[in-house]
């Protein structure tokens, strides 16, 4: 899947911090903890095929944002952030992750931080992580799961 060179102009405006601030987050509880909240996009979950054209071949994207109760410091430019939004790809038949995009925002989500967005293939979801049973992503890869049955599957 190409990212859309438009997109990737404009995050580094103020149009990141728009996306931040304009869509609706929903907490999920069983995921925050003392250090952070994790949060949902729930009005942008998208259901794509793969490109092997099977009906049972499918992924779900999400956004997710971590909101840090403390700074936190970019890993590559080393400015702070407290606010992590994340673009994630769930292949839930074979429990597999990944994502395409993350951002990094200032303590009043207004401000865009750091960020980098990657091309990923959507011929198949082979080369992407395994969300193990005890890696924190697996909870949110059934969770992502979950919102996109619900979202597509249920009537």
């Amino acid at each position: 899947m190409k990212i859309k060179s438009l997109a990737v102009l404009l995050c580094g405006t103020f149009l990141c911090s728009n996306l931040a601030q304009a869509t609706t987050w929903v907490k999920l509880h069983e995921l925050s903890n003392s250090d952070k909240n994790i949060y949902i996009e729930k009005d942008n979950i998208k259901k794509y095929y793969f490109n092997s054209g099977k009906s049972n071949e499918y992924y779900y994207t999400t956004w997710v944002m971590e909101e840090y109760t403390k700074e936190q410091k970019s890993p590559v430019t080393g400015q702070p952030y407290r606010y992590e939004t994340t673009n994630y790809y769930f292949d839930c038949e074979n429990k597999r992750y990944t994502l395409d995009a993350v951002y990094y925002f200032n303590e009043t989500l207004d401000k865009y931080v750091d960020g980098g967005e990657w091309e990923i293939s959507a011929d198949s979801s082979e080369d992407w992580w395994e969300a193990k049973e005890d890696a924190p992503v697996r909870l949110q890869l059934l969770i992502g799961c979950l919102a996109g049955v619900a979202k597509f599957e249920l009537d």
